[in-house]
């Protein structure tokens, strides 16, 4: 059922626990989406040996193109408009864009708020 759901899972053995939970935890972090571990009882009593590097996961670069493709719309959208409003959630965090969030808001005339789940994500 979890694969319905994640991006990646693993089932945990005493000799590939480690390197699955990294593997897990990378795609985890690449895909912005969860991930699943089976750990069965007998490998958490199991002594692991810790990886000699620090997993590193490095962001994807932006498709260039896209993003100036969304940006031109985007401003058209917006240029023609009186008053504009911004909603940001937990997605924005999640990206780690709250610092660009609240720039584009300081930077352009519009009324910022969350919903329930994106709480203080723009002030």
């Amino acid at each position: 059922m979890s694969e319905q759901i994640t991006c990646s899972q693993a089932l945990l053995t005493a000799g590939n626990a480690c390197h699955e939970i990294d593997r897990v935890l990378r795609d985890m972090l690449t895909h912005h989406r969860p991930g699943y571990l089976m750990l069965p009882a007998d490998v958490a009593r199991a002594a692991a040996i810790a990886p000699a590097q620090p997993l590193l996961v490095e962001p994807a670069p932006a498709d260039e193109n896209q993003l100036a493709g969304f940006c031109e719309h985007a401003s058209r959208l917006l240029r023609g408009s009186r008053r504009i409003s911004l909603l940001a959630d937990f997605l924005a965090q999640r990206y780690g864009l709250q610092k660009t969030l609240r720039e584009w808001v300081a930077k352009n005339a519009c009324r910022p708020c969350d919903d329930a789940h994106g709480q203080g994500i723009v002030r």
